[in-house]
Order: C-alpha cells, then structure tokens, then sequence
C-alpha cells in the first residue's frame, strides 16, 4: 500500500514460498482476481515472471490512479486478464511520463515472454527512466506516431524518421501535415511534391505504391517489395 506520507509498505505473503521448493498451488488459481497473471489463469506454473506482472499492476495504479483492469467478479477478472489489452496508462493521463508507461505495460503483457525476464531487467529500465533516457520497454511497447511528411509509421521516442529524416512531431503536429503539398525526398531530404515519382533534384526514383521510398526494382521499394 502507499500511505499518505507516499511511503510504500509491503503487504499479503500469503503465497510466498521458497522457488525452490514443490508448488503446492499448481493446478490451482489462487490469489487476488486483480493481480493473477494470465498463465495462472490457466492453471500453469507461476514464475518470476508471473511476479512481475503483479507488481505490473500496482506499477499501472500507482501511476495511473486506477487499475489495469475492473470487473465484477472473478470469471470477469479472469477474461480481461486473458483476452483484453490494458490502455496505455499515458493515454489515460497526458501527465503520466511515456518511459514509465511503457514500463508498466511490458510488466503486464499477456505473455511472459514479452515481460521483464527478472527484476534486474526492470530496475535497469527505472534506472534509464530516472535519468530521462528511454528505456529497453519502450522498443517493444512504446507509442507509435505517423511521420507528418512521408507517412511512416514507427515509435514516438525517435528524434527523427528512419525513411525520410524528418523531425518526428507530436500527434496534435503530425495531424496537421500529412496532407502537406511537399515532403522530403527519401533519397537526399529536399522537398519534392508530395505525389512525384521522380525527385527533382537528386533524379531518384520514388517507389509508386507508398510514394515515400526509393525504387529498388520494378517500380518498388525494398519494403512494398517484400510483400508483393
């Protein structure tokens, strides 16, 4: 619990054990229906791991004010756990900071090969928030925005697009450019029409499917050619 001095207290080892010893609740689900992870829903080994995606919901509330999940009753419980995506805590809240969000949505992903493979991992990435670096969680879980010039989709804590070399803006920016007459070309960064297929200055050619990569064979980029 969290008392009104902002101290943290740990509480409830009622299922603590040694990790060496015989799981006596295996088959079994056991545990408070907000913080079980899913694969103690289904009735399989818990883990460090399965640790960590409780601690995950806690990390959600502290930052967010309110759970990851609310329901009724334990079946309901057990169904978002399993099937439903938690919301972005920064998208609940534009306050929260996006690196500690990201951490928290990689301590409750559904499958715990996608969590933190040990508490080491996720204070090296409190570490990184600390120091207002992003952190490893937000490679995998991070916001997503549209480069506002060539349209490229990629995570929102790069400085600049990979494809084109654009500044990345906010969402809010983004917005009010994607149908701009001009972007950058992809091949040497000055502004071109935004439905040429040849660049007027460099002379490259531009891809005619996505109109924002540089011709690699047949009309195509290399990425619209790996999924003709």
């Amino acid at each position: 619990i969290l008392t009104p001095e902002g101290h943290a207290v740990i509480m409830d080892f009622g299922l603590v054990r040694d990790p060496g010893a015989r799981d006596e609740y295996q088959g079994r689900i056991v545990g408070t229906p907000p913080y079980i992870p899913p694969e103690v829903w289904q009735g399989k080994t818990a883990d460090e791991r399965s640790d960590l995606y409780s601690l995950g919901v806690i990390f959600y509330a502290l930052l967010s004010g309110a759970y990851p999940f609310r329901a009724k009753s334990p079946k309901e419980y057990r169904e978002l756990h399993l099937n439903v995506a938690a919301k972005n805590p920064a998208a609940l809240n534009s306050s929260i900071d996006e690196n500690l969000a990201s951490v928290a949505m990689k301590l409750i992903a559904k499958a715990p090969a996608r969590r933190y493979a040990g508490v080491e991992e996720f204070l090296k990435d409190l570490e990184l928030c600390r120091r207002g670096e992003p952190p490893e969680a937000m490679k995998s879980t991070g916001r997503k925005v549209k480069c506002g010039f060539c349209e490229a989709v990629m995570p929102a804590n790069l400085p600049k697009c990979t494809v084109c070399g654009s500044p990345l803006q906010s969402v809010g920016e983004i917005g009010l450019k994607t149908d701009a007459a001009e972007r950058p070309c992809p091949a040497c960064g000055r502004p071109r029409e935004r439905r040429s297929r040849v660049c007027p200055h460099c002379r490259k050619a531009i891809c005619g499917n996505c109109l924002r990569q540089v011709v690699v064979r047949d009309n195509l980029c290399a990425e619209c050619l790996s999924i003709r």
